[in-house]
């Protein structure tokens, strides 16, 4: 599991950096890695927090395509 999530210090980048953590597993094609390609489908999660909040952002990759 991959996991790429700043530390936040305010709540209104809560969305927004979840978003980031999904877009760097993406640009940085982690769910292509060899270690993944024995899955038909891997999932990431971009995610942020702040206090008592949890944002996800999901992406998933078909080793089909």
């Amino acid at each position: 599991m991959i996991y790429p999530y700043p530390d936040l210090d305010i709540q209104d980048d809560l969305i927004d950096d979840a978003k980031e953590g999904a877009r760097q597993i993406v640009e940085k094609k982690y769910l292509e890695e060899h270690r993944f390609k024995k899955y038909e489908n891997a999932i990431g999660y971009g995610m942020s927090f702040y206090k008592k909040q949890c944002y996800v952002v999901k992406v998933e990759y078909d080793s089909k395509m």
